[in-house]
């Protein structure tokens, strides 16, 4: 979310990704899918009745190409 913030020993958004992942797991929710990582924001939209949810990303226009692969490479 922050790519300026992407670097060093601890990194706030790949402990929000494995915290978010114990969660789910604890509740017992069945994740399908899941679009975690990068830099900008995320709209999420989640309909009750259905159960459906939308997700729609906001990429941040300045940030640095190498901010994905690196919290991809620390997420696998």
């Amino acid at each position: 979310m922050f790519p300026r913030q992407c670097s060093g020993e601890h990194q706030v958004g790949l402990s929000n990704i494995r915290m978010a992942r114990k969660l789910v797991s604890l509740h017992g929710f069945n994740c399908v899918s899941e679009y975690l990582g990068g830099t900008g924001h995320r709209h999420v939209i989640f309909e009750v009745k259905s159960g459906n949810a939308w997700v729609k990303h906001a990429e941040i226009q300045d940030a640095p190409d190498e901010a994905d692969a690196i919290i991809d490479r620390a997420i696998a």
